[in-house]
C-alpha cells in the first residue's frame, strides 16, 4: 500500500515529542474531551497517542453535499486515525494540523469542511 507522508506524520510527531519531552504528546485544549486517544490525564493536561479510526469512515458525504471530489490524501489524513492536533511549522510560519479526536469530532469536521468549502465555491 502506498503511504503518503501525511499518513506517517502522526507517528513522526509522537516520536519527536517523546524524544523531546519523555512522554506522549500533551494538550491542555483537549483536556476533559472524551477520546480513544487518551492515555493519561495530568492535572489540566491530557496525554494522547494516535489510535486507529473505527468504525471505517470516509468523507463521501462532504463530496456528495458539494458535488466535488476531494484529493485522496485528504480522505487518508482525516480517516486513518484519531489523534490530537499537532503544532508544526512551514518555513517560518507556525501552524496547527487539526486532527479528528473522536467519532463526534469527525461529524463536526465534516460539517466544518462543508461550510468552509461552500464559502470557497465559485458560482
Amino acid at each position: 500500500m502506498y503511504r503518503t507522508p501525511c499518513v506517517n506524520l502522526p507517528q513522526r510527531y509522537v516520536d519527536k515529542w517523546q524524544q523531546q519531552y519523555g512522554h506522549a504528546p500533551a494538550s491542555q485544549e483537549l483536556y476533559g474531551v472524551a477520546s480513544p486517544c487518551i492515555v493519561e490525564n495530568r492535572d489540566d493536561t491530557v496525554l494522547w497517542l494516535p489510535q486507529p479510526f473505527t468504525p471505517t469512515a470516509s468523507l463521501e458525504k462532504v463530496e456528495q453535499a458539494l458535488e466535488l471530489q476531494l484529493q485522496p490524501d485528504i480522505h487518508i489524513f482525516y480517516t486513518q486515525q484519531y489523534a490530537g492536533d499537532m503544532s508544526a511549522e512551514f518555513g517560518e510560519h507556525p501552524l496547527t494540523l487539526l486532527q479528528v479526536w473522536s467519532e463526534d469530532d469527525f461529524i463536526r469536521l465534516q460539517e466544518n469542511l462543508i461550510g468552509h468549502l461552500v464559502t470557497q465555491k465559485t458560482p
